[in-house]
């Protein structure tokens, strides 16, 4: 069972940018860098 992510509503609408913002929520602790990294591209996206 898959855990439920704060970004799950961006998957009606907006699947990739949910998706990269799910890569960025998962990195968080495990290693900030890469958090940093998929919050920009998430933001990068959603500007293009």
């Amino acid at each position: 069972m898959a855990t439920p992510s704060n970004f799950d509503f961006l998957n009606s609408e907006f699947p990739d940018f949910g998706n990269a913002a799910k890569l960025a929520e998962r990195a968080v602790y495990a290693d900030p860098h890469a958090a940093c990294f998929h919050c920009r591209r998430t933001l990068e996206l959603i500007v293009r």
